[in-house]
């Protein structure tokens, strides 16, 4: 009897690391992605704000 329901505790702690391993790359690859497009964003923001302070001053 112990040994059937440690057996169905091992189980299921089993489905529960698969699980996570399976879903923490994608977890992480939309971290990544949301990170490097808000990255971005603030990149192009800057360059922009940089770029049109340049040409006001220019012209």
């Amino acid at each position: 009897m112990y040994h059937g329901s440690y057996e169905s505790v091992f189980d299921a702690t089993e489905i529960f690391f698969i699980s996570v391993h399976m879903l923490f790359p994608t977890f992480v690859a939309c971290a990544h992605v949301s990170m490097m497009t808000f990255l971005l964003a603030v990149n192009s923001y800057v360059l922009w704000t940089t770029f049109c302070a340049f040409f006001k001053t220019t012209i």
